[in-house]
């Protein structure tokens, strides 16, 4: 293993380590692996908080913590988050309509 890679998996080790400890952290953000990042995807969109909410038909406070790292989203919430990603053109129209309507 590369010595960069290494070290890097050792400080997230540690810092896994003093979160689950309940020590002082920066900001930690958790990832799930095939799941996209809403805040990602959001910025990349360009859309508010609010728009993407309703896009993905989840409140406001959901989102924030689905940003935040906490998993509260739900498996439709998690699969549009991935439409939004993948296929973005897609994703805006829709959220268009359902806005509108």
């Amino acid at each position: 293993m590369r010595d960069d890679l290494f070290q890097e998996l050792l400080q997230n080790a540690r810092e896994a380590g003093a979160w689950l400890r309940g020590e002082h952290v920066e900001e930690i953000r958790v990832t799930f692996v095939g799941e996209p990042d809403p805040r990602e995807v959001r910025a990349r969109l360009g859309m508010t908080r609010e728009a993407l909410a309703a896009a993905l038909c989840i409140t406001v406070d959901d989102l924030r913590r689905w940003e935040q790292g906490h998993r509260d989203s739900n498996s439709a919430a998690a699969r549009l988050l991935w439409i939004a990603e993948n296929h973005p053109s897609v994703f805006v129209q829709s959220a268009a309509r359902t806005n509108a309507g």
